[in-house]
C-alpha cells in the first residue's frame, strides 16, 4: 500500500517502533562457527553423511586377495581433540579407494603406474591422520611401514591407541606428533628418524642401482616351476633411484 501524494499522515510512534530491526548479535555467529557440526559445546561430531556418531567405534572391513581384513578405530567426543578425534567421511573414502586399487587385481594400477605404485616396501606418512584409519589400511595392504601423524593431543588420545589396538606382529605402525602446517621443528626430526628406521637395507639401494628385473620364488621342492611365483621388480622394491631414507615414498592426506 502507498500513501496518497499530499497526505500528511505520519506513522504513529508505536508502529515505527515495531518496525525497528532487532540488533544483530555477533556472538551468535561466533558460537555457530565454534559449534558447527556439534550438537553441544563438548560434542566432537563431524558434519558427515556416513559417520554421524563420534562416540562409538567404527569397523572398516575389506578382502585382500581372498584374506579378510578388519580395522576398528575408536573415536572420542572430547573437545580437546577436535576435529581429529572423530572419523570423517573423507578418511573412509580414501581408505575405500586404497582397497579398490590394491586389494584386487585392479586396472587402476596398470593404467597409471606412476601414480598407483606398488605398496610393497614403501613407507607411508599420513598427515593429519586423526583416528588413523587410512594409514592402517595402507599397512594392511602391504606397506613396509606407516607413520600416523597429527597434533600431540590427537596422537596421545586417539591415534596411538588405535595403532596399538590394530597392529599385528608383522606390521610397523607408529603414531607421532607432527604439526605439518608450520615451519620445521623438533617433530620433523623425530619423524625423519623413524622413516630411517623403516628404510630398506643399504644393500637394496646401493649405488642407486635397481634390483634384478624379475625374481622367482622356488617351489617346495627347491626348484622353480610348478608352484613357483614370479615377481616383477615393482612388487619387490620401489625404484631405488633417488631413494632417501628420511623421506616417505607415499604421503596420505584426507582433508575434511
Amino acid at each position: 500500500l502507498t500513501m496518497p501524494p499530499n497526505s500528511s499522515t505520519k506513522p504513529s510512534p508505536s508502529s515505527s517502533k515495531s518496525k525497528k530491526k532487532p540488533k544483530k548479535n555477533n556472538n551468535n555467529k561466533n558460537n555457530q562457527n565454534k559449534n558447527d557440526g556439534n550438537s553441544s559445546d563438548t560434542a566432537n561430531r563431524p558434519k558427515n553423511h556416513l559417520i554421524k556418531d563420534a562416540t562409538t567405534p567404527y569397523t572398516f572391513q575389506f578382502t585382500h586377495f581372498g584374506t579378510h581384513k578388519s580395522i576398528t578405530v575408536h573415536q572420542t567426543p572430547n573437545e580437546e581433540t577436535w576435529p581429529g578425534g572423530a572419523l570423517w567421511d573423507s578418511g573412509v573414502a580414501l581408505a575405500k579407494l586404497l582397497t579398490m586399487v590394491y586389494a584386487t587385481q585392479s586396472s587402476y594400477r596398470w593404467m597409471v603406474p606412476d601414480v598407483w605404485r606398488s605398496l610393497k616396501d614403501c613407507r607411508v606418512l599420513e598427515l593429519g591422520c586423526g583416528v588413523g584409519l587410512t594409514g592402517m589400511v595402507a599397512s594392511k595392504l602391504g606397506a613396509r611401514g606407516v607413520i600416523l601423524t597429527d597434533l600431540k593431543e590427537v596422537v596421545d588420545n586417539v591415534s596411538q591407541r588405535n595403532a596399538d589396538f590394530n597392529r599385528t606382529k608383522n606390521e610397523k605402525i607408529q603414531a607421532m606428533p607432527l604439526c605439518w602446517s608450520v615451519m620445521p621443528h623438533g617433530d620433523d626430526t623425530n619423524v625423519m628418524k623413524c622413516l630411517e628406521e623403516m628404510a630398506l637395507p643399504s644393500s637394496s639401494c646401493r649405488n642407486n642401482k635397481s634390483p634384478s628385473t624379475s625374481k622367482t620364488k622356488k617351489g617346495r621342492d627347491g626348484r622353480s616351476g610348478r608352484g613357483a611365483q614370479s615377481l616383477s621388480s615393482s612388487d619387490v622394491t620401489p625404484p631405488s633411484s633417488g631413494y632417501k631414507k628420511d623421506k616417505p615414498e607415499i604421503i596420505l592426506l584426507a582433508d575434511v
